[in-house]
């Protein structure tokens, strides 16, 4: 197979593809925010140990963007995507759009357990942005593991205004 004439119509499925998955009838505004830590703590064997607010990385500006689509609200953050829960019934302009990303990985030989725990949570409503997001990484497992359980936690708050014209 000739590997110069297959380049062009992988461009052309890509190009294909992302067209036929923008529906342009739907808005996405884009927030300029400041992501600033609220909270930090490694997770030891004998306990949380949180890092004073002194020692926190100095907050960062961000850019995120949330999508309204008749099916779903997506959430941008750099080149992430994050498909927002379903609201309830009664939710208003003041309910918090929330959503939740798990990662568990098990090593087979050792049985070290790896779990990574991600949720944003956020209210923005076409000029302000509002918003948390909260990590939490830790290894368990037996002896093979080393001192278990091992990880860390955090807590960002993420405030800002729509950005561009």
């Amino acid at each position: 197979m000739n590997h110069i004439s297959a380049i062009p119509s992988v461009v052309v499925v890509a190009f294909v593809v992302a067209i036929a998955g923008c529906n342009f009838s739907d808005g996405i505004v884009f927030y300029e925010v400041v992501r600033e830590r609220e909270e930090e703590c490694l997770i030891r064997q004998n306990g949380e140990f949180c890092v004073e607010p002194e020692q926190f990385d100095p907050p960062s500006v961000e850019v995120w963007s949330v999508e309204e689509r008749e099916s779903a609200t997506l959430l941008y953050v750099d080149e992430e995507v994050w498909i927002m829960d379903a609201l309830p019934e009664d939710a208003d302009d003041t309910t918090p759009r929330r959503a939740e990303k798990t990662s568990i990985v098990t090593d087979g030989s050792t049985g070290c357990v790896s779990e990574r725990k991600r949720s944003v949570s956020f209210v923005a409503d076409g000029e302000t942005f509002d918003g948390e997001l909260a990590v939490r990484a830790v290894l368990t497992g037996p002896v093979a593991c080393g001192n278990t359980p091992a990880g860390e936690r955090s807590i960002d708050s993420v405030e800002g205004g729509v950005s561009g014209p």
